[in-house]
């Protein structure tokens, strides 16, 4: 079932709801397990939801990035006892793939985004080199006239194509 903690009349705070294995995970960054939620004093506070949904145990996990807690996977099973060490081995490696997973969609995101304003800035530089009311040239290490915008060229009195192929003391 896919709710978010207020929906489900469960918080992360430091509150009576937020006593819950999802909220002692988001507040304290390590996996929080319950075994028997109808017993149990940390699930008090969510006892009603829990019950309504008849489950009887809960695994919540954190999810981090860059030592961050960003969420949890918390899973609930209608069985007392339900999971296993080996269960919860699987479970936190399971947690730790998906924060590696989320950090690498963020990092794609903002080197997406990084690229894209270097491309607008690109555009601009180009815009202005081509179209400055001044004389723009760019000169390799050996003289040659690598760039050179349209102002130079009717400076200069020659094609942009020539100056190309000219180097820069052939100005003078």
């Amino acid at each position: 079932e896919k709710m978010g903690l207020e929906k489900m009349g469960m918080s992360w705070a430091e509150e009576m709801r937020g006593r819950g294995p999802a909220g002692e995970s988001l507040r304290a960054g390590r996996p929080a397990l319950c075994r028997d939620a109808l017993s149990d004093p940390a699930c008090e506070g969510i006892r009603k939801y829990v019950e309504a949904r008849g489950w009887r145990s809960m695994i919540s996990l954190p999810l981090s990035v860059n030592r961050a807690v960003i969420g949890a996977l918390t899973v609930c099973s209608g069985q007392l006892d339900a999971f296993s060490d080996e269960e919860i081995t699987l479970l936190m490696e399971l947690a730790e793939n998906l924060s590696f997973g989320i950090k690498t969609l963020r990092e794609r995101k903002e080197r997406e985004k990084a690229e894209q304003e270097l491309r607008e800035s690109e555009a601009r530089y180009q815009d202005l080199y081509k179209s400055a009311p001044a004389a723009y040239l760019s000169v390799r290490t050996d003289g040659t006239i690598k760039r050179a915008n349209a102002y130079a060229a009717d400076l200069t009195g020659y094609e942009l194509s020539e100056l190309l192929k000219m180097k820069v003391l052939d100005l003078y």
